[in-house]
């Protein structure tokens, strides 16, 4: 039976956790400034509107708050859109981490009790900073 180096499985471990969750938060950073260009875009074109309008007399109040409510309904439908990336990535991220720890759980069973250990504390303490990633990047949004 090979001898197992209870270090280099702990360092594979804290590897995969590493980047699974890098590779989490730079998806969700992605949408995030996708979303916030997407809003600078709509408030650029709301302000162009509003300029339009103190340029143009007469009717021009009632055709500016009609494309002040298109703009408004797309800033919505794109925010709503938005958030629908960001909640499929975070069911996604869910479904990433649930492979991982399924495969984690397979190795962690056919390691001697001590490296088993030594596994469980380094899930531990990944899925600790996955939270902690999660959070900030929450109050980020």
């Amino acid at each position: 039976m090979p001898e197992i180096n209870v270090d280099e499985v702990t360092k594979v471990i804290k590897d995969a956790a590493y980047i699974a969750i890098g590779f989490g938060v730079l998806t969700v950073q992605k949408a995030q400034v996708q979303r916030r260009g997407l809003e600078q875009q709509l408030r650029t074109q709301v302000a162009d509107a509003k300029g339009q309008f103190d340029k143009v007399s007469g009717d021009a109040k009632g055709q500016f708050d009609k494309v002040t409510g298109d703009a408004r309904g797309q800033f919505e439908k794109v925010s709503g859109t938005v958030e629908d990336r960001i909640k499929l990535l975070e069911e996604r991220l869910s479904d990433l981490e649930e492979r991982i720890d399924a495969l984690l759980d397979d190795v962690e069973a056919k390691l001697p009790e001590q490296a088993a250990d030594l596994v469980k504390q380094a899930r531990t303490v990944a899925k600790d900073a996955r939270g902690q990633v999660r959070s900030i990047v929450t109050r980020a949004a």
